[in-house]
C-alpha cells in the first residue's frame, strides 16, 4: 500500500539506484552543500584579505602624508621633537611597505612597493636631510631664516611630491 501524508495525498515511492539500492542523492547533496561553503569560505578569506589590504595602504599613504608634514612642522618651528617623530616615522614605513610587500604575492605590486622604499629613502637623503641641516643652521645663527626659504624652494618640493604619486598609484585603483 502506498503511504499517504496528512493531507491525504499519495506519496511518491522513494528514488532507487539503478542497482536497486537506496538512493545516493543526500551524498551528491552532502558534497555539494561542502563545495559551497568551500567556496564561501574562501571568498570571504579573500575579502578579509582585501580590506586588510585596503587598511595597510591607507596606513601607509597617512605615514608618507605625515612624515612630510612633520618636516614642514620642523622648518617651521625648529622643534628637535619633531627631527626624533621624523625618524621614528621612517622606521614605520619602512616597517609597513615590508609587511605589504610580504603578505602580497603580486610580482607587479612587490616591484612598487621596493620603488616607493626607494623613493622614501631619495626623499629622506636628499630632500629631508640637506633641508634639516640647513633648519640647524639657522637655530645656530649661521643663517638666516630667509636663506632657509630660499634654499628649500630650490629643492623643488613639488618635484618630491607629484614623484611619489607615481609609486602610490595602486592606492587608489581597485584591486
Amino acid at each position: 500500500m502506498a503511504e499517504v501524508n496528512y493531507f491525504g495525498t499519495q506519496l511518491a515511492p522513494p528514488v532507487s539506484s539503478p542497482s536497486g539500492g537506496p538512493s545516493k542523492n543526500p551524498v551528491v547533496l552532502v558534497l555539494i552543500v561542502g563545495v559551497m561553503l568551500g567556496i564561501c569560505g574562501f571568498i570571504v578569506y579573500r575579502q578579509i584579505q582585501a580590506e586588510e589590504a585596503i587598511k595597510a595602504q591607507a596606513r601607509l599613504a597617512l605615514e608618507l602624508s605625515t612624515n612630510e608634514r612633520t618636516l614642514h612642522n620642523y622648518l617651521f618651528s625648529g622643534d628637535p621633537g619633531e627631527i626624533e617623530s621624523l625618524k621614528q616615522r621612517r622606521l614605520r614605513i619602512h616597517s609597513l611597505i615590508a609587511a605589504m610587500s610580504s603578505s602580497t604575492s603580486e610580482p607587479a605590486l612587490k616591484q612598487e612597493l621596493r620603488e616607493l622604499a626607494s623613493h622614501e629613502d631619495e626623499w629622506n637623503s636628499k630632500f629631508a636631510e640637506p633641508l634639516i641641516t640647513k633648519r640647524k643652521e639657522v637655530d645656530a645663527g649661521k643663517v638666516r631664516l630667509a636663506e632657509l626659504q630660499i634654499f628649500y624652494l630650490q629643492q623643488d618640493p613639488s618635484q618630491w611630491s607629484d614623484s611619489i604619486s607615481v609609486p602610490q598609484r595602486w592606492f587608489f585603483e581597485p584591486f
